[in-house]
Protein backbone atom coordinates (compact mmCIF):
# COMPACT_ATOMS: atom_id res chain seq x y z
CA UNK A 1 0.00 0.00 0.00
CA UNK A 2 0.64 3.45 0.16
CA UNK A 3 1.00 3.96 4.21
CA UNK A 4 4.69 2.95 4.01
CA UNK A 5 6.36 5.83 1.40
CA UNK A 6 3.49 8.01 2.97
CA UNK A 7 4.90 7.60 6.86
CA UNK A 8 8.58 7.43 5.59
CA UNK A 9 8.33 10.72 3.89
CA UNK A 10 6.79 12.21 7.18
CA UNK A 11 9.44 10.96 8.64
CA UNK A 12 12.43 12.31 6.76
CA UNK A 13 10.44 15.78 6.93
CA UNK A 14 10.65 15.59 10.96
CA UNK A 15 13.89 13.60 10.80
CA UNK A 16 14.68 17.59 8.50
CA UNK A 17 13.19 19.87 11.20
CA UNK A 18 15.39 18.09 13.88
CA UNK A 19 18.58 18.21 12.37
CA UNK A 20 17.73 22.09 11.17
CA UNK A 21 19.05 24.35 14.03
CA UNK A 22 16.28 26.10 15.84
CA UNK A 23 16.95 29.57 16.68
CA UNK A 24 13.15 31.24 17.10
CA UNK A 25 9.64 28.79 17.20
CA UNK A 26 9.18 27.78 13.31
CA UNK A 27 6.05 26.20 11.69
CA UNK A 28 5.64 23.21 9.66
CA UNK A 29 2.04 23.31 7.84
CA UNK A 30 1.36 20.30 6.14
CA UNK A 31 -1.17 20.12 3.66
CA UNK A 32 -3.27 16.94 3.96
CA UNK A 33 -6.72 15.46 2.39
CA UNK A 34 -9.63 14.08 4.91
CA UNK A 35 -9.85 11.22 3.12
CA UNK A 36 -6.53 10.36 4.24
CA UNK A 37 -7.21 7.71 7.42
CA UNK A 38 -3.08 7.90 8.74
CA UNK A 39 -3.21 11.51 8.30
CA UNK A 40 -6.17 11.98 10.08
CA UNK A 41 -4.79 9.51 12.79
CA UNK A 42 -1.73 11.71 13.23
CA UNK A 43 -3.51 14.88 13.23
CA UNK A 44 -5.57 13.58 15.42
CA UNK A 45 -3.75 12.20 18.19
CA UNK A 46 -1.32 15.40 17.93
CA UNK A 47 1.95 12.81 16.94
CA UNK A 48 4.19 15.00 15.11
CA UNK A 49 3.10 18.24 17.34
CA UNK A 50 4.74 15.77 20.27
CA UNK A 51 7.59 14.96 18.46
CA UNK A 52 8.31 18.33 17.71
CA UNK A 53 7.26 20.23 20.48
CA UNK A 54 10.79 20.04 21.96
CA UNK A 55 12.51 21.92 19.13
CA UNK A 56 10.15 24.57 19.52
CA UNK A 57 8.17 23.78 15.92
CA UNK A 58 4.39 24.29 15.88
CA UNK A 59 2.77 21.87 13.37
CA UNK A 60 -0.33 23.69 11.25
CA UNK A 61 -2.67 21.25 9.25
CA UNK A 62 -4.19 22.54 6.18
CA UNK A 63 -7.06 20.24 4.58
CA UNK A 64 -7.30 20.37 0.81
CA UNK A 65 -10.69 18.87 -0.89
CA UNK A 66 -8.26 17.07 -3.42
CA UNK A 67 -4.67 16.39 -4.83
CA UNK A 68 -4.50 19.37 -7.53
CA UNK A 69 -5.12 22.22 -4.94
CA UNK A 70 -2.76 20.57 -2.51
CA UNK A 71 -0.12 20.29 -5.19
CA UNK A 72 -0.21 24.00 -5.95
CA UNK A 73 -0.10 25.44 -2.23
CA UNK A 74 3.15 23.14 -2.09
CA UNK A 75 4.34 24.51 -5.79
CA UNK A 76 4.06 28.22 -4.28
CA UNK A 77 5.14 27.91 -0.79
CA UNK A 78 1.71 28.03 1.27
CA UNK A 79 2.48 24.45 2.65
CA UNK A 80 5.70 22.72 3.56
CA UNK A 81 4.65 19.22 2.92
CA UNK A 82 2.12 17.25 1.32
CA UNK A 83 1.02 14.20 3.45
CA UNK A 84 -1.39 12.64 0.77
CA UNK A 85 -1.51 12.96 -3.09
CA UNK A 86 -2.38 10.45 -5.43
CA UNK A 87 -0.11 9.02 -7.74
CA UNK A 88 -1.52 10.82 -11.02
CA UNK A 89 -1.72 14.54 -9.82
CA UNK A 90 1.87 15.04 -9.69
CA UNK A 91 2.43 13.91 -13.35
CA UNK A 92 -0.27 16.67 -14.39
CA UNK A 93 1.21 19.18 -12.33
CA UNK A 94 4.60 18.49 -13.59
CA UNK A 95 3.29 18.16 -17.20
CA UNK A 96 1.67 22.31 -16.19
CA UNK A 97 5.16 22.91 -15.55
CA UNK A 98 4.61 23.46 -11.74
CA UNK A 99 7.85 23.65 -9.62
Amino acid sequence: GYRRPLLAGLLAALALCIALPVEAQQTLRIGYQKSSTLITLLKTRGTLEKALAPQDVTVTWHEFPSGLPLLEALNVGNVDISADVADTVPIFAQAAQAR
